[in-house]
């Protein structure tokens, strides 16, 4: 499949083909048959290199389409590093996304901001650490405005669970009051 590669390490038996997708025609479709975690980098792992023009002190959302079938766990890791060859190259990640995929397709859609920028090193990944099969579509990182906080005072009561609103101080003192003597 064009600018995707399998990834992973030893005790992982992987195969990364094409199938029926849920937008555009295709997918891509990762199987892994057998799975020993022997290293830190043993995953089922897809991933596109290369330079991803992400910079840094932008918004991003990431979305896609997935869903799996025989993975026990169903989670899926889908993480952005600008420098994979960094001493520490977690400190380049941007976009750290888990997802519980089902056997239905499923939309999945993350907004997150960058604190790095990308190198020619870069690098997208979608990883499991379970055999089964990864179904990808339509996969996409494009710029967004930053998300503008939209300040109210009320707080909606929700229905079932905690009877209290604001129960967890979000909106402020809020709903609350103090009682004291003089």
């Amino acid at each position: 499949i064009a600018h995707w590669s399998l990834k992973g390490g030893e005790g992982v038996e992987q195969r990364l083909s094409q199938d029926v997708g849920m937008t555009r025609g295709l997918s891509a479709k990762l199987e892994c048959t057998s799975f020993t975690r022997r290293s830190r980098d043993s995953y089922a792992t897809v991933a596109q290199s290369g330079l991803i023009a992400i910079e840094s002190g932008k918004w991003y959302r990431f979305s896609c389409w997935a869903r799996q079938e025989g993975m026990a766990s169903a989670m899926v890791t889908t993480e952005w590093t600008a420098d994979p060859t960094a001493t520490i190259p977690y400190s380049t990640t941007a976009l750290f996304y888990q997802m519980k995929v089902g056997s239905q397709w499923r939309h999945f859609e993350w907004v997150f901001p960058s604190y790095t920028t990308g190198t020619e090193n870069s690098i997208l990944t979608f990883y499991f650490d379970d055999v089964g099969t990864l179904w990808l579509d339509d996969v996409s990182i494009v710029e967004v405005d930053p998300p503008q906080p939209r300040y109210t005072r009320e707080v909606p009561a929700l229905a079932g669970g905690n009877l209290l609103r604001n129960a967890s101080f979000e909106c402020g003192p809020d709903h609350w009051s103090s009682v004291g003597t003089d």
